[in-house]
Formats: structure tokens, sequence, C-alpha cells
């Protein structure tokens, strides 16, 4: 797969989490509860692909568990 920021070869691999990771569209420093449009997901592990040229991920997270604000 070739990434779609810089078009070099991208590395097929896992991104794997502790407890949660939150998906915000701003930052904020303290994510306790979610607000509208904020995605949580719960100890998971996404099959993803790293760029090490432009430093981007790529998460798949179909048919993963994961609550919405």
């Amino acid at each position: 797969m070739n990434c779609p920021n810089c078009g070099y070869e991208m590395e097929k691999g896992f991104f794997q989490m502790g407890k949660t990771a939150t998906w915000t569209k701003e930052e904020r420093l303290f994510v306790a509860r979610l607000k509208e449009g904020d995605v949580r997901f719960a100890g998971e592990t996404f099959e993803s692909h790293i760029c090490r040229n432009c430093r981007n991920i790529l998460l798949d997270y179909s048919g993963v568990a994961y609550t919405e604000g």
C-alpha cells in the first residue's frame, strides 16, 4: 500500500494500545468524558500501515468495538 500523503510504500503491522485511546475533533488536555463526535477505543489492536517517510499511520477500525460521544 502506498501512503496517501507522500506516495511512499507503507509497512503493514499492528497498532496496539493499553486501556483506552480517544479520537477527538480538537486537542484537549483531559478526555474523561466523551463529547459529541468523539470516538473511544478500549484496549484494542488495530491492523495498520505505517509510513516511515512522512510518519503517518493509517488505522482500520472496522470490526473493532468503540464508543461514540
